[in-house]
Order: C-alpha cells, then sequence, then structure tokens
C-alpha cells in the first residue's frame, strides 16, 4: 500500500489568496522588506521558512499584529489559531524557544493579545457616533438597526 507523504504548503497556501490578496499584498511587500534572504527575493508563493530581522522599526508585535488582523477579517483557510501558531513556530523566527510546544504558545500568546487590542478597538469605534461603519452590502449600521 502507498504511504501518502503530507507536505507542507507555503505561507500563501494558508490564505483564500484570490479573496484576499488585494488587501494581503500590501502586508506582504512590507514583511519582504524584513525577511532574510532566499525569501527576500522569492514570489510569494515560494515563501517557506520566513527568517524575519526585527529592528527598531519593525518589530515582532508588528508582526503579531498582521496577524492577527488577518484571521479577524477571515484571510486564513483555518480559522484555528493553534494550528496557525504551530506552522509559525516550524516556519517563521518569531520565537526562538527551543521547545517547540513552548514557541507555538509564545506564538499563540502574542496572536491573542493582537486580538485583544482589536476588540478594544471595535468597542470604542462602537461607543463613539461619529464612526459610521458600513456592511458588505452597503448598508450603514444605523440603517439595518431602524
Amino acid at each position: 500500500m502507498k504511504k501518502l507523504i503530507k507536505k507542507e504548503q507555503s505561507f500563501l497556501g494558508l490564505f483564500y489568496a484570490p479573496i484576499c490578496w488585494g488587501d494581503l499584498r500590501p502586508i506582504l511587500e512590507i514583511w519582504r522588506t524584513h525577511l532574510k534572504e532566499p525569501n527576500r527575493t522569492r514570489k510569494f508563493m515560494d515563501w517557506d521558512n520566513l527568517e524575519f530581522v526585527f529592528d527598531d522599526k519593525f518589530k515582532k508585535q508588528n508582526l503579531y499584529y498582521d496577524l492577527a488582523r488577518m484571521i479577524a477579517y477571515g484571510w486564513f483557510k483555518d480559522r484555528k489559531i493553534d494550528r496557525i501558531s504551530v506552522y509559525l513556530a516550524k516556519h517563521t523566527n518569531l520565537d526562538d524557544n527551543e521547545n517547540m510546544f513552548r514557541r507555538k504558545e509564545n506564538i499563540r500568546h502574542g496572536i491573542y493579545g493582537q486580538i485583544n487590542q482589536f476588540r478594544k478597538e471595535r468597542n470604542l469605534t462602537k461607543k463613539d457616533e461619529s464612526f459610521i461603519i458600513t456592511t458588505q452590502q452597503g448598508f450603514t449600521t444605523a440603517m439595518r438597526i431602524a
């Protein structure tokens, strides 16, 4: 019986690329400037092991913020942060812990921290009546409630 070998997908393979590509591409272009070779010169689809160069302008918090936004907008095919964290622990240098479980947990914790920041911002915008949030159908929230 032939044994199937599960191949790890590229980083871009984690996304619904056709749906979110217009919004995802500018983020990945910023990431590209902070990547080590060979991924800096590769196409996005070929990105596999992402090693970032963190400095004063590009911090891990920025990367966690981008990842939290991608999860919040539903761009990932897999909505479970735990599974996304496992992939990032194996294929990035977001955390340098030797223990893979600790590395995954640190990444997951960093993403959740930024998701909580999104929730705080959303609660503030809900209370502020000067903001108008529209849905995909084009209705404002005030029209939907009324």
